[in-house]
């Protein structure tokens, strides 16, 4: 009858190829996590902007004249609100306002982050009393 041989031995070079990959892809996950990760919290920080300027503008007595832009002007420079926002009313008594700003993601992924800077934007509504 014939045999069956079975043969271990220890070649230690067939797990380094393995371990680099593996540690690639943990790295690379880990920083794409971290990037979405500033996203989402860039964006909260332009929605609680633009709530911030709506409120603001919803307070003043300007939102029945139409001046509205030159009560989030006023707001935006005092706040230090930076980028473009925007402010409009449709009824005379809601005020709905838009932030945007530029986001650069902190880690660059060299072949996921493709055209660099994004603009986000956060929106709000208030209404005057």
């Amino acid at each position: 009858m014939g045999e069956i041989l079975i043969c271990f031995r220890e070649d230690p070079g067939s797990i380094a190829p393995l371990a680099i990959g593996l540690a690639g892809i943990l790295l690379a996950t880990a920083c794409t996590f971290i990037d979405v990760g500033s996203l989402m919290l860039f964006q909260q920080r332009e929605t609680q902007l633009a709530e911030a300027l709506a409120l603001a503008v919803a307070e003043e007595e300007t939102v029945e004249s139409g001046r509205l832009e030159i009560a989030a002007e006023h707001f935006a420079a005092e706040a230090n609100i930076p980028g473009a926002f925007e402010v409009r009313t449709r009824d005379g008594q809601t005020v709905e306002a838009k932030v945007c700003g530029e986001f650069l993601a902190p880690i660059a992924i060299p072949f996921i982050d493709i055209g660099g800077a994004r603009e986000v934007c956060g929106e709000a509504k208030a209404r005057a009393l």
